[in-house]
């Protein structure tokens, strides 16, 4: 199934997607096409950072991130001069040395969700 359309954010897109994916089901292969609508840039404000929480020593993408970074996605798309910094955290919990691996492998696995939906690698750090 294929959805195209335009709608105001990234949000909404991903809603209207994982709605389909629910009535649908696994047997229906979803292609969402649907497309931002270019807001107006000098009226958009800069979002807040987005916190992700992942599960304990996992770096895999929480279920809702993608939702959770939407406003950022959105306001890179539309200001195209705009960077991105990203930092992975974790607690106290292990080995200096294993936290280190383990901020690092959140900081890559938000930085290759952002490529994945197409914000371009030269505008993230």
């Amino acid at each position: 199934m294929v959805l195209t359309g335009a709608v105001d954010s990234q949000a909404n897109k991903t809603k209207i997607g994982d709605d389909a994916k629910a009535y649908f089901g696994d047997g229906v292969t979803i292609d969402n096409q649907i497309t931002l609508k270019a807001a107006d840039s000098a009226s958009m404000t800069a979002p807040k950072a987005a916190k992700l929480y992942f599960a304990t020593v996992k770096t895999n993408q929480p279920a809702d991130s993608a939702t959770q970074l939407a406003p950022i996605v959105e306001w890179l798309k539309v200001n195209s001069n705009a960077k991105a910094a990203i930092s992975g955290f974790h607690d106290s919990r292990g080995s200096q040395a294993r936290n280190e691996q383990l901020a690092e492998g959140r900081t890559q696995s938000t930085f290759d969700a952002l490529v994945a939906v197409g914000i371009d690698v030269a505008r993230m750090k």
